[in-house]
């Protein structure tokens, strides 16, 4: 792997709330044989610190694993629904992801994904959500 800047901005709605997060930190990179992967080390800022967040971009399918203080498994794919697992030290649930729209564009310089999706609980709809993500060659390292 090699040494990226992560451009990384996240949505939430929730009824008529929007938040919001922009971070821009350095990050971990490799692109093989069509598949990326990237990973981050969350920040007091997201709310995870102490998390390791990695992204899988192969295909037509975006896995994105938390690992930490949080631990999760989000499986992103354009048109369909899964379910996982949001656990936290004190708290677990499951939780449904239904991707919108995924578009991918990445090569072994870097790239941008764009996803969007809505989360639900119990099939009663929680927020809908995105992720920006631009992956930028390391230039001091």
């Amino acid at each position: 792997m090699k040494k990226v800047l992560l451009s990384i901005k996240s949505t939430q709605k929730i009824d008529e709330n929007n938040d919001g997060i922009e971070l821009v930190t350095d990050g971990m990179y490799r692109y093989e044989d069509g598949v990326a992967e990237f990973e981050y080390q969350e920040s007091e800022l997201t709310g995870f610190a102490g998390t390791t967040t990695r992204f899988r971009v192969e295909g037509d399918c975006v896995t994105l694993t938390r690992d930490g203080t949080l631990r999760s498994e989000m499986i992103f794919q354009e048109g369909r629904k899964h379910t996982f697992a949001y656990e936290m030290d004190d708290c677990s649930m499951t939780m449904g992801i239904d991707t919108r729209r995924l578009q991918t564009d990445l090569s072994e310089g870097g790239g941008r994904i764009e996803i969007y999706y809505n989360i639900d609980v119990g099939n009663v709809a929680l927020s809908k959500n995105s992720f920006e993500i631009t992956i930028l060659p390391d230039r001091v390292g």
